[in-house]
């Protein structure tokens, strides 16, 4: 990233400028993030921004939301725009907190369930400790 020209660093800020409200403060501070999807597009940055947004709502269905009144941090899952592979990314990411954070998960918050997530979730249950399931808050679409 430290050979790029002029006009291309101008592409990549824009491309921040342009996407500074809608990513997290940790996203902002990747440089490489934006210099990453602007390459991909030849620095042409109304396509680097479109692909940096379709990447934003279809990967990037978690956001932290703030810091409950115990100081635990509070992130919500917006799994109405997530497809299978992004659930399967997800669980994952839960299995393995769970097998290395023991009681570290206050509550998981799911709003904007889609239909199939409630068949998925009766799945899940039997597998998951009872001390996880009871903070799980799962809310339908129009639920919130």
């Amino acid at each position: 990233m430290d050979n790029m020209t002029c006009e291309e660093k101008k592409v990549v800020e824009e491309l921040k400028a342009r996407t500074i409200n809608d990513l997290s403060p940790k996203m902002l501070e990747d440089v490489s993030l934006f210099y990453r999807f602007a390459k991909a597009r030849n620095f042409n940055l109304e396509q680097a921004e479109a692909m940096l947004r379709k990447f934003m709502i279809k990967y990037v269905p978690l956001s932290f939301a703030c810091y409950d009144k115990d100081g635990c941090a509070v992130l919500v899952h917006d799994l109405g725009r997530a497809d299978a592979k992004v659930l399967q990314i997800i669980i994952h990411i839960m299995k393995t907190f769970l097998d290395n954070y023991p009681e570290y998960l206050h509550t998981i918050t799911i709003i904007n369930a889609p239909a199939y997530f409630t068949w998925l979730f009766a799945i899940l249950k039997p597998i998951l400790p009872i001390t996880v399931i009871q903070k799980i808050r799962i809310y339908g679409t129009g639920a919130i």
